[in-house]
């Protein structure tokens, strides 16, 4: 049996529809596919869903399209932007108050372009065991791998590696010759690039995953991607990760030690006793997975959203 068509178009992304299509969106909505046959359309006014972002708040296309905004960024949302658009996705905490939004954190996102099953993520004990030897716990110590110069994570990592050194792999600071840093920069776009960056995060048993500010519910890639790479996290960023479902016993926390000294102190432990670091690296990611990695949750959850819009047309006609 056919798949009934939804017809999607795009405002005030950061590339061309094309390339957010292809490379980024047929990932990160991947779930879509189960229900419908996707289509991108270049007249906003032929869709059924316009997927916002929010650097392209002026000027919205009048079209009887379903608007949905897509907050990736650390921006809170703001009261406007629930009358301006029919629903609202952010990582905002305590927003019960407005029913047109939907908390998804960025990471979330992420995990469907990795293309990831939660099997994956939760059966981990194959590495339990410290045998003389192991390739997992005879890795590179640590990277950093990041593009913008924020100085509380750059100072961090560099008193770290009074320590052992970490290997800076992006932008900032670069210490690896450029064959390697290639291996970290990807020169492919969507999951083929994604897979470039993991495969060389499990070069490391530990990986520098600070966000880039500290707002309670921002979780991005990083954490992530430092999991799929199969190296150990090293993150500070929301205040309430745990509230995600990630597990804490999997990763080092740094607001478990609120001090540089004490949570370097705590990476020391972990690096220098292996079987520490084999329990934490067999750890499964989660302690409860959240609903919206469940591909079938998402699906519904979209699907409301397009049939709601729809119902109200009919019902009251357009905005």
């Amino acid at each position: 049996m056919d798949k009934p068509i939804l017809n999607i178009a795009f405002h005030g992304f950061w590339d061309t529809d094309a390339i957010i299509y292809e490379h980024y969106f047929k990932n990160s909505h991947r779930f879509l596919w189960k229900k419908w046959d996707v289509n991108l359309v270049s007249d906003p006014a032929l869709a059924d869903v316009l997927f916002c972002s929010v650097f392209g708040q002026g000027n919205l296309p009048i079209t009887q399209a379903s608007k949905i905004l897509l907050i990736h960024e650390n921006i809170p949302p703001q009261a406007a932007w629930f009358d301006a658009f029919d629903y609202v996705i952010s990582f905002a905490l305590n927003m019960t108050h407005r029913p047109n939004h939907f908390r998804i954190p960025y990471w979330a996102y992420r995990f469907y372009e990795h293309d990831l099953t939660l099997d994956k993520l939760q059966n981990r004990a194959h590495h339990k065991k410290p045998e003389p030897g192991n390739i997992i716990y005879n890795r590179r110590f640590c990277n950093f791998v990041y593009s913008n110069p924020f100085a509380f994570r750059r100072e961090f990592a560099h008193t770290l590696s009074t320590y052992k050194q970490v290997d800076f792999g992006g932008k900032v600071d670069t210490n690896i010759p450029d064959h390697e840093r290639a291996e970290i920069t990807p020169s492919l776009l969507g999951s083929a690039g994604l897979k470039q960056k993991t495969d060389w995060l499990n070069k490391y048993k530990f990986t520098i995953t600070f966000e880039n500010s500290s707002t309670e519910g921002y979780t991005t890639e990083k954490i992530l991607d430092a999991f799929v790479g199969n190296s150990v996290p090293l993150y500070w960023g929301n205040l309430r990760i745990k509230q995600d479902g990630f597990n804490p016993k999997a990763f080092l926390n740094y607001f478990d030690s609120l001090r540089n000294e004490i949570f370097i102190q705590r990476i020391k432990e972990v690096d220098e006793t292996p079987q520490q670091y084999f329990d934490m690296i067999s750890e499964p990611v989660f302690l409860n997975p959240p609903d919206y990695i469940n591909a079938d949750y998402m699906v519904k959850l979209y699907d409301d959203m397009i049939n709601r819009r729809i119902a109200k047309v009919l019902t009251y006609g357009t905005r």
